[in-house]
């Protein structure tokens, strides 16, 4: 199940979008306060694009820190007997996004994009969100805590942006969540759990969008 999982969100992200560039793309009502129109994908739950973009332009990545944020149901004081603390979800926040950080910048290193710390011509500002977070069972650090297991470590939506780095024009804007698919054995659901479970799941989008840039590239 978890093989056919991964295999399934191998699926292109933005491919339909990043190609929608002629008069003829498949768009409905537009982004907010945006030139971005609205393409209707089975694939993600929102996506936006800017038509005409020459993504053959791009090879460099600008990469901006990753924001986390948890759910607005999900509650810290609900795990353990006193709750998580509010530094136990700083760091939570903080290894999520380094997560994000690393995995996305590995996956598009390996499909020719190199990251780069200044705004310059040929390279895209990439914008990671985590948004509504909501981990099962995230580990807590009182005395005597009990193992907790779990099917599925949790959930989380990605908001992906990718801009011109100079012009600061949105070019591709994509929505997505999705749930860590159920084991069919419990597992301990400790913090090296929940980042591996996140770490995959952050890949298959990092993924997506590295071949859908090659596939738009080609176009």
């Amino acid at each position: 199940m978890h093989k056919k999982w991964l295999v399934g969100f191998s699926a292109l992200l933005l491919t339909s979008a990043l190609q929608a560039g002629g008069d003829h793309a498949p768009v409905a009502e537009a982004y907010p306060n945006t030139e971005l129109k609205k393409v209707q994908s089975p694939r993600v739950d929102e996506l936006y694009c800017l038509a005409g973009v020459n993504w053959g332009d791009y090879h460099q990545v600008l990469l901006k820190p990753v924001e986390v944020a948890f759910a607005k149901r999900w509650d810290p004081r609900s795990f353990g007997i006193f709750g998580l603390s509010d530094k136990e979800v700083a760091a939570i926040r903080r290894d999520f996004s380094r997560i994000a950080e690393e995995v996305f910048t590995e996956v598009l290193a390996e499909h020719g994009y190199q990251r780069v710390n200044e705004a310059a011509p040929g390279v895209m500002a990439l914008e990671i969100d985590i948004q509504d977070l909501y981990l099962n069972a995230p580990e807590t650090s009182e005395p005597g805590r009990r193992k907790v297991y779990v099917r599925s470590a949790g959930e989380m939506r990605l908001q992906l942006e990718i801009r011109d780095a100079v012009t600061g024009t949105t070019l591709a804007l994509a929505r997505d969540k999705r749930r860590d698919p159920e084991s069919q054995q419990l597992q301990w659901a400790n913090h090296t759990f929940n980042l591996s479970r996140a770490r995959i799941l952050l890949h298959s989008w990092a993924l997506q969008l590295a071949d859908a840039l090659a596939a738009a590239r080609e176009h």
